[in-house]
């Protein structure tokens, strides 16, 4: 029993008068916090070892309570705490004080958005690394960091409320997006500081490292001016969103690019597989940009995720993507390298386009940048009686790019046609060109054109039916040239009273078309004309000549329906004419021929997408098909249908292909050459 002396009784009535009147207005009882108050006393007592309680002892342990209870009210009303101790550190008028905060809103606000809008004008990373901003959601991404960080300075500057979790996450998300950039520029940071003098190019490998420091600052102020402290980790679950966000942005590159590491695998299975998720989730302009640019180790984040030694190389990544999407790669302008500031020179000078590595060469390859084609005229006669056509094809060039251009076009003749003129304008005047072997013509090419930079046009076969036309050199900064190649071909005689001619296409080229070019066409002949296009105006000419003329956009121009049908005498069936040679002639003689069926024979069936509008005739034609000849059908498709275990191509009878073909989709572009093999 302890014992309480009369000046300890007398200063515990006192405190407790005290006690009573500081929780007069508080909702808890003032006599059951005494009664606690006095147990805690004798409880401190019995541990000092004290039988008696003298006024002395009382005081100092009332006074060690008492500073106990105000620091645990300093600790409920960190509100207030907080905001001071900030504003104190923050606020304060000292010159080291006010260029801290200067520098904080530089790094965190000015310089990320400065470099943010000078790529954006400029695309100059684009050019020398990889796109930062790939997509709209990219440069959101990217706007919210200084956006953020300068929310969160006024915040702590201005507003007197207290910080809130918004401003923590925000600030959070933000430094773990400058982390993540941080990485992907890290090879390029330590030469960026020798580079910052050409057009202020090394401040964006530096930019996301110093905003990322800047954002570790900012984030300790949030913690010092907020009211509960946040743990360490919480940092941490907003770089994870950070990453996660990014992620999901960059899936479609990441999944291309695996697509491309896949479709280029040695097994076949594995192949298969890489195409069909090219098909389904590729992104198209990663892929043709895999076909123009050299393989190279780019910073991005899928680069990274889909690192491998072996990179796709230029040729393999053009087959892969005809096989995508069934159109070869220069069918399509290449990626965009212009801004709306107008051309980068000094970046455009370093893309793998922009160097033509195909110049003089028996290629097309890819689209080179700057060159078009701005006019494009065919005039076409076609003679009846000798069941001919003479084509002439005229072209002009455009090369607004800083190096001289080669154009090249791989060109489908009408059905056994062949070039019988080729024509030059050298300073406004036509020059002919000269018949000769292909490997003297090409030697003849190369010395001219690409040693001594003259102005050569050489137009070679390149299968049957189709020529290969190029000519060097293309004057740079808006240089023009002109040529002009005439076609000699049969007509293709369903009769002996209609013929019908294809006009010549261009299959494959390495230049644009100039705005909505379209093909001026221009057809004559004695007899009548007609054509499914309705583009075609047919008219009689004053002199007896008919006359279909319009203006075909390339992609109709490839189309069957740019085909001519004509009218002709059936009694014409002989014709000659002088050769050469005076003492000489040649006589042409139309007539029918019968062939013998063969006993059995194989189909192979184009699986392409471009095979899509012929579907039908070829299931018509399964269906009609005479029962006495034996047919196989071989289907060039990647769809699991077609594909036999070992896989190669199934082998069917006409009514599996009928049911087979029946639901077939067509996609991409089809391996044809290992289909005809396999048939052969």
């Amino acid at each position: 029993m302890i014992e309480w002396t009369e000046s300890a009784q007398a200063a515990w009535t006192a405190h407790e008068e005290q006690l009573q009147v500081r929780l007069e207005d508080s909702e808890a009882d003032a006599q059951e916090v005494a009664q606690d108050v006095r147990s805690h006393i004798e409880e401190e007592a019995h541990k000092a070892g004290l039988r008696v309680i003298d006024a002395a002892w009382l005081e100092s342990l009332l006074k060690r309570m008492e500073d106990q209870e105000a620091s645990s009210s300093r600790k409920t009303t960190q509100e207030t705490h907080a905001k001071i101790r900030f504003r104190e550190s923050l606020k304060q008028t000292g010159a080291w004080t006010q260029f801290r905060r200067g520098t904080l809103w530089l790094t965190a606000v000015i310089w990320p958005t400065i470099t943010l809008m000078f790529e954006l004008s400029t695309r100059l990373c684009s050019g020398y690394w990889f796109d930062p901003m790939p997509t709209l959601l990219h440069v959101l991404l990217l706007g919210l960091v200084p956006m953020g960080n300068a929310w969160v300075l006024w915040k702590l500057a201005k507003n007197p409320d207290p910080i809130g979790p918004w401003h923590r996450a925000v600030i959070a998300f933000n430094t773990g997006t400058s982390l993540l950039y941080t990485l992907m520029f890290a090879p390029a940071i330590p030469i960026s500081f020798m580079l910052t003098i050409v057009y202020g190019m090394g401040l964006l490998p530096i930019t996301p490292l110093v905003t990322f420091l800047a954002g570790l600052r900012l984030w300790k102020h949030v913690r010092a001016a907020q009211v509960q402290p946040s743990r360490p980790w919480t940092l941490g679950w907003g770089m994870v969103a950070a990453f996660a966000c990014l992620l999901a942005l960059e899936s479609p590159y990441f999944l291309t690019r695996l697509g491309l590491r896949w479709a280029d695998a040695e097994d076949r299975s594995v192949q298969l597989k890489g195409i069909r998720l090219l098909r389904t989730l590729g992104h198209e302009e990663t892929m043709l940009t895999a076909c123009y640019q050299r393989p190279r180790r780019v910073f991005d984040l899928s680069s990274w995720l889909t690192n491998s030694k072996e990179p796709v190389t230029q040729e393999d990544a053009r087959a892969i993507y005809y096989r995508v999407t069934g159109r070869p790669f220069n069918a399509v302008k290449p990626p965009e390298l212009y801004t709306s500031q107008g051309r980068w020179s000094l970046v455009e000078d370093e893309f793998t386009w922009e160097l033509d590595n195909a110049l003089g060469g028996s290629s097309v390859a890819g689209r080179v940048m700057g060159l078009e084609m701005i006019r494009s005229r065919i005039d076409s006669r076609i003679e009846t009686h000798g069941a001919t056509s003479y084509t002439e094809w005229t072209m002009e060039f455009e090369n607004k790019a800083s190096l001289a251009r080669e154009a090249r076009a791989q060109i489908r003749l009408p059905a056994g046609g062949v070039v019988s003129r080729l024509t030059l304008w050298v300073n406004d005047e036509e020059r002919e060109a000269a018949f000769a072997s292909r490997n003297l013509t090409r030697k003849a090419y190369q010395k001219i054109a690409v040693e001594r930079r003259r102005d050569p046009v050489l137009v070679t076969t390149s299968g049957p039916d189709q020529i290969l036309m190029q000519c060097f050199p293309v004057p740079p900064d808006g240089g023009r040239m002109k040529i002009r190649f005439g076609i000699t071909a049969p007509l293709d005689m369903s009769d002996l009273s209609h013929g019908r001619t294809r006009l010549p296409v261009m299959v494959e080229r390495n230049f644009n078309l100039r705005g909505a070019l379209k093909h001026a066409i221009w057809v004559e002949s004695r007899s009548k004309l007609t054509s499914d296009h309705t583009g075609f105006k047919a008219s009689l000419h004053d002199d007896g000549d008919h006359i279909l003329e319009g203006q075909l956009a390339d992609p109709v121009l490839i189309s069957a329906e740019s085909t001519i049908e004509v009218e002709r005498a059936q009694a014409s069936q002989k014709v000659f004419t002088q050769a050469r040679k005076s003492e000489q002639s040649i006589l042409q003689e139309l007539s029918r021929e019968s062939t013998q069926a063969p006993d059995s024979v194989i189909w192979v069936v184009d699986g392409s997408y471009a095979m899509t509008p012929h579907m039908s005739d070829i299931l018509e034609a399964l269906e009609n098909w005479d029962s006495e000849i034996t047919l196989q059908v071989l289907v060039a498709s990647d769809q699991s249908p077609f594909i036999a275990p070992d896989h190669t191509y199934k082998i069917c009878s006409p009514q599996e292909a009928l049911s087979y073909l029946s639901l077939l989709e067509s996609s991409g572009g089809q391996d044809n050459l290992a289909a005809l093999t396999q048939a052969w």
